[in-house]
């Protein structure tokens, strides 16, 4: 009994381990996406009437939807890199100790 409690207790700390460095790897990626933010000429005061004059004017409409476009680019690229196999999550699962087969290190 006592070398399962250890056993279990040595796979929760690597898994711990494991979801801190992913955490980490992920924000570092988060961090490298720039979304670009409008052009001050095209900013809108938070205001519903400063708001309505702006959903009139085709220029700020366009600038806006050319943005919401990248941003939503760049979120999705964000997204399909987490879920893809073209990252370091394998290299992070072997640097905490945590294995395939769900041992820890020396296991």
């Amino acid at each position: 009994a006592q070398h399962s409690e250890e056993a279990t207790n040595e796979l929760l700390a690597g898994m711990r381990e494991f979801g801190g460095a992913l955490a980490d790897l992920i924000k570092s990626k988060a961090a490298a996406v720039q979304l670009r933010r409008p052009e001050s000429r095209m900013e809108v005061e938070n205001k519903p009437p400063t708001i309505q004059r702006a959903a009139h004017d085709s220029a700020i409409v366009q600038h806006y939807e050319e943005l919401v476009e990248e941003w939503s680019d760049a979120v999705e690229e964000l997204l399909e890199w987490v879920n893809g196999d073209d990252h370091d999550v394998y290299t992070t699962a072997a640097k905490s100790g945590v294995t395939a087969a769900g041992g820890g290190a020396g296991a």
